[in-house]
């Protein structure tokens, strides 16, 4: 019993000073943002707020069905407020805090703590790779001269996809395991499973990219090319940021590179002015969608359980 009041009062405790750290950096833009309100207009940053809101969303589908296919079967609910909670551990240094406080969560539903590890390490690797498919298919046609900077990307696709094979990396895990004297995260899954989880990271990368481009076409106008351009950028630039494991969710180089390629279109202050603004409705997001889960799931939870008790 006290073992479980100091876990729930450490989980308290860290949930709030994430949400403190997110609100900080709120709080330290808040200028910035009112200016580009009325620099951009109030219709603009809300469809961009609301495509920043659905790509953050669409993070937990597909994290959750990749769980699906390695036999780590969470309640949805449950699974929805856990991901969304811990995805606020981004704001703190280093990206394993919503993979460890994912792993603890799990080990109560019965899922081991080396398949939720494994179930992130395979969900970051796939999320990257598709994003930079799609910037492969799209930068080098877009902006040229930028290409030459971003070789890289050639390289890593088929290395990552490679990894993300559902042959593959379930089997490379379960080796480097059992090596450890682990239990094996289970069977392979098929291909089918694999490509919702897929599918759902396509989405996230898409209105990722309408989210910025929705920012740049109101600072500089443009048309599909714009768009285009901001889907590319958006997705170098964060899988840039993911691989940089000791700043919290990527922040610098995530905009550094975000800001290089976005000034291929725009000036330098209309490119700062889109980075910032993106950072702070990414953050509002992420800050939402947990108030969302740690409120609404939780009582739909609590009814449900009421319910069978009745029963």
């Amino acid at each position: 019993m006290a073992k479980q009041l100091a876990t729930r009062v450490v989980a308290i405790l860290a949930i709030v000073v994430c949400c403190l750290l997110a609100g900080r950096t709120l709080w330290t833009h808040h200028t910035e943002f009112y200016d580009a309100v009325d620099e951009m207009g109030v219709r603009p940053v809300l469809l961009s707020f609301a495509l920043a809101f659905v790509a953050t969303l669409a993070n937990w589908p597909a994290w959750h069905n990749l769980l699906l296919s390695l036999n780590a079967h969470l309640p949805v609910r449950e699974s929805a407020r856990l991901f969304f909670v811990s995805q606020l551990g981004k704001y703190l240094p280093g990206s394993i805090w919503p993979i460890a406080a994912q792993a603890e969560v799990g080990r109560r539903y019965g899922v081991p703590r080396v398949t939720m590890v494994g179930a992130n390490v395979i969900a970051t690797l796939m999320s990257c790779a598709v994003g930079l498919i799609i910037a492969a298919a799209t930068l080098p046609f877009l902006a040229p001269r930028m290409w030459v900077g971003y070789f890289w990307i050639l390289l890593l696709i088929p290395v990552l996809g490679i990894a993300i094979h559902p042959r593959m990396a379930p089997r490379v895990l379960n080796r480097v395991l059992v090596g450890l004297g682990r239990s094996p995260v289970g069977y392979p899954p098929r291909l089918l499973s694999f490509l919702r989880p897929a599918s759902w990271s396509c989405v996230v990368w898409l209105s990722l990219g309408g989210h910025v481009a929705s920012l740049a076409l109101s600072l500089v106008g443009g048309g599909a090319d714009t768009v285009l351009l901001c889907v590319a950028a958006t997705a170098v630039a964060v899988t840039a940021g993911v691989l940089v494991v000791p700043l919290p969710a990527g922040i610098g180089v995530r905009d550094v590179v975000l800001t290089a390629l976005l000034l291929t279109i725009m000036n330098s202050p209309q490119a700062l002015l889109a980075v910032i603004v993106s950072r702070l409705m990414l953050v509002a997001a992420d800050l939402l969608l947990a108030l969302i889960a740690l409120v609404a799931f939780k009582r739909a939870t609590e009814v449900s359980a009421g319910q069978s008790h009745l029963t």
